[in-house]
């Protein structure tokens, strides 16, 4: 019997069946060997992709960032020749003695216009404040005795008019006294 079972297992049909398993066995190692490469290269490229993905994210910022710069940039810059054109039309209004002396008998002109330059701003303001003060009190005159035959509505109407009437008066003073006003040098 045993040399019966040694010929057995010696002979062809188990060494085919033998060497079959253990190619099997490699073939399978082999096969999930390859899957893991694959596994591996393919989660590589996933990461690789978002890194770039990060790194256009990043540049869009970076790009958005730099035009918002850039806008300020240009901003400034265009306030700063408003500024000088301002003081250079400034400049250019001014007497000076030696044109005054220039002038002769006329520079008394040169004075009158440069005082009336000067003042038409201010005068003209305080004009406009009387007057508006003034139509001010005659609306407010009116308004005490028409207010309690008025409805609410009415009422309501009137005094947003009033206010919006108020209010642009105070603008334009704000306008003219804190903005657009030359520093009369």
């Amino acid at each position: 019997m045993f040399t019966s079972l040694i010929s057995l297992l010696g002979s062809s049909a188990i060494g085919s069946l033998v060497g079959g398993i253990f190619a099997f066995l490699n073939r399978k190692t082999d096969i999930t060997v390859k899957q893991l490469e694959l596994s591996h290269e393919k989660d590589k490229w996933e990461y690789e992709l978002k890194v770039r993905d990060s790194d256009l994210a990043i540049a869009r910022e970076e790009a958005k960032a730099k035009q918002e710069v850039a806008v300020i940039e240009g901003n400034a810059a265009f306030d700063v020749e408003r500024m000088k054109a301002i003081a250079a039309v400034q400049a250019a209004e001014r007497v000076t003695a030696e044109e005054i002396k220039a002038a002769g008998k006329l520079g008394w002109l040169f004075v009158m216009a440069s005082v009336f330059n000067k003042l038409i701003r201010p005068v003209l303001t305080v004009i406009l404040a009387i007057a508006a003060i003034y139509l001010n009190w005659l609306v407010i005159d009116r308004l005490i005795f028409s207010w309690p035959t008025m409805s609410q509505v009415q009422q309501y109407e009137a005094g947003m008019q009033a206010f919006a009437w108020v209010t642009a008066q105070a603008s334009m003073a704000f306008a003219y006294w804190f903005v657009s006003r030359g520093t009369g040098k």
